[in-house]
């Protein structure tokens, strides 16, 4: 059985989801997104360079190398880096130029697309509540489009995060060839001391994913009701002018006093993320000294160099780290999809309005007509017509005038002329 979260979907669906969504992304703000991809990965991956170059120079110091070997491999570290750093500078000013349109580009898009949707749609309730909640979810909670922007860091980073120390670590599993060891160091040479790390680094990375699915839905149930408790026990009045009228100073600050201070929430959530820390911290803790001392053994036989021992300390935590960094995003984005379901949703309403495929005749003499001929039209969902056999011809030249009651159809037989709805 596949397992699902409590909307319904399963991993799958979830996954495919988020994967639309991005493509979305990509295609609402294509710049700002090539923009922040590049930033993201010129962030991640310039502290390796510096970590590898460091534990070159820390072997050919261990090694007595030349003072020219030594040099030059310094100017390359620092050279490098400049230019890494010179990279990271351009690419943030032209992410951060464009970031400050990013909300504009995903409101317009979305409007855009309301104006492709069939007209008939916008006058069913549902449709008008769809679009109120993806706004206000967007402006008051920063859901749907924008928490997929904002985890995008973390999501590419992560990745790239996991692709370079892996790449950087796996010569750190080798063993030594033809050395005569016993005990704890003839294991520590063997394949099966690297399976016992591989073993360990999957426990905490499963551990910190475990604290992530554990403590983040009650963490969010926490703010969902305080939120809610907040909502009712505080008075919204503009500050100004109501204030002053109503005299509610005072006990406006009350509510917001006893709201915040006194409620259980805050103690709750303290609890909730100092259980989240400790059990975190903990992990690390061991995951660290079995590391350690694995690569201190290792490095203690000769499988590598001092230089590697920093090198492999470093890239195993990046990547441990990462591991979990994605276990958590991926969580925020699949607790985000209902609200980019709703998006989805809009821009998935079907335009079932018949498009012709010949043209207008162009006549000299523009002499056209308009005719509605024994046209019947009642609104989806409706049981009385709203207009019944009705007929008559339009000339260019003519002038006519429709008079009726309210509820007699006119607006309607507007609506139908403009061919905002079928003849139903």
């Amino acid at each position: 059985m596949k397992a699902k979260n409590k909307t319904g979907r399963t991993l799958k669906e979830d996954l495919a989801m988020i994967l639309r969504g991005y493509k979305l992304l990509y295609k609402i703000c294509p710049r700002n997104m090539i923009y922040r991809t590049f930033y993201i990965l010129v962030c991640t991956l310039m502290p390796y360079f510096p970590l590898y170059m460091s534990a070159l120079l820390i072997d050919e110091i261990a090694a007595v190398a030349s003072f020219e070997r030594l040099l030059t491999l310094a100017m390359i570290t620092v050279c490098v880096t400049f230019l890494l750093q010179l990279l990271q500078h351009i690419a943030w000013r032209k992410a951060r130029e464009l970031e400050s349109i990013n909300w504009q580009l995903n409101f317009l898009y979305l409007l855009k697309a309301q104006c492709r949707i069939q007209f008939s749609h916008f006058e069913d309730p549902e449709t008008a509540l769809l679009i109120e909640n993806i706004r206000s979810h967007a402006n008051y909670g920063g859901h749907g489009l924008s928490t997929m922007y904002w985890q995008y860091w973390s999501l590419l980073g992560s990745i790239t995060d996991i692709v370079a120390s892996v790449s950087l670590t796996v010569s750190m599993l080798a063993v030594a060839k033809n050395v005569e060891l016993d005990g704890f160091l003839a294991f520590v040479n063997t394949p099966w001391s690297a399976l016992l790390i591989l073993a360990l680094i999957g426990v905490s990375i499963a551990v910190q994913m475990l604290t992530i699915r554990y403590f983040n839905p009650r963490s969010r149930k926490l703010w969902e009701d305080f939120n809610r408790r907040f909502a009712k026990n505080h008075l919204y009045f503009d500050d100004g002018a109501d204030i002053r009228i109503f005299n509610v100073a005072r006990l406006r600050n009350i509510h917001s006093h006893e709201t915040l201070v006194k409620d259980d929430f805050i103690r709750a959530d303290a609890k909730l993320t100092v259980k989240r820390q400790i059990i975190g911290q903990l992990f690390q803790l061991a995951m660290d000294i079995a590391l350690f001392i694995y690569v201190g053994a290792k490095a203690f036989i000769g499988v590598f160099g001092i230089g590697s021992f920093v090198l492999y300390r470093g890239t195993v935590e990046k990547f441990v780290r990462a591991a979990s960094t994605i276990g958590g995003a991926l969580g925020t984005l699949r607790q985000n999809n209902e609200y980019v379901e709703e998006v989805f949703r809009l821009l998935d309403m079907p335009n079932e309005m018949y498009l012709g495929t010949l043209s207008v005749e162009k006549r000299d003499d523009i002499n056209y007509e308009i005719e509605f001929r024994d046209v019947s039209f009642k609104y989806p969902g409706a049981d009385t017509y709203a207009l019944r056999h009705v007929s008559f011809k339009f000339r260019i030249g003519e002038r006519l005038a429709f008079v009726g009651m309210n509820g007699s159809g006119k607006t309607t037989f507007i609506k139908l002329l403009c061919r905002l709805y079928h003849r139903g």
